[in-house]
């Protein structure tokens, strides 16, 4: 089963020391703490307003229709809400391998929380569960993307030739919001893309 994630942050078109110094530090937060935060970050970085989004979203968006044609798609706001989807469409019974094409600014491969699900563990929690069939990973990423963790480098295939995600075909189709990490302003450019999988 070969399933496509797609976390927006990716193509928000800005740096790691941006994310990471000015940007919220919620995580998997309520909706109403989020905004909270990012109505804070836009009083005191006004500059944030200016961000956009990178090229590669066009060329995305133009060629998604295709890559979802065939395939079952799921939109939510968090990155753990892929966990129930996988494991809903392929039980772990099954014998059917799973490969991941994984398009996210971070690499959700994160050993924190313990047995928490969480949008920074849920590629380690699948791992887990599917450990006898957990085929292969590849993490597009950015070119600042933070490639380790507290256990050490990702174990996986990892990228920034963001085209190798149109040489597959895929089964299934995640897309999440990230709202954390993604300004109020380019909501727009996120609900564009998730009208692509409707």
């Amino acid at each position: 089963m070969n399933i496509l994630s797609i976390d927006f942050d990716f193509f928000i078109d800005t740096t790691i020391t941006t994310r990471n110094t000015i940007f919220p530090s919620a995580e998997d937060a309520e909706p109403s703490a989020v905004k909270k935060q990012w109505d804070l970050v836009y009083q005191h970085h006004p500059a944030v307003k200016k961000i956009g989004v990178i090229p590669a979203y066009d060329s995305f968006c133009s060629l998604l229709p295709s890559l979802a044609a065939s395939a079952t798609s799921r939109i939510a706001d968090s990155h753990r809400e892929i966990y129930p989807f996988i494991t809903a469409q392929n039980p772990p019974e099954q014998q059917e391998p799973i490969r991941i094409m994984h398009v996210d600014f971070h690499h959700d491969n994160y050993c924190m929380y313990g047995s928490t699900l969480t949008c920074a563990n849920w590629l380690r929690k699948i791992a887990e569960k599917y450990t006898c069939r957990f085929d292969n990973v590849t993490w597009v990423r950015r070119e600042d993307s933070e490639t380790v963790s507290l256990e050490g480098d990702f174990p996986y295939c990892s990228t920034t030739d963001f085209q190798c995600v149109f040489k597959e075909h895929y089964d299934l189709i995640f897309l999440c919001l990230s709202p954390e990490w993604t300004p109020p302003h380019l909501l727009p450019y996120y609900k564009k893309m998730a009208a692509l999988l409707q």
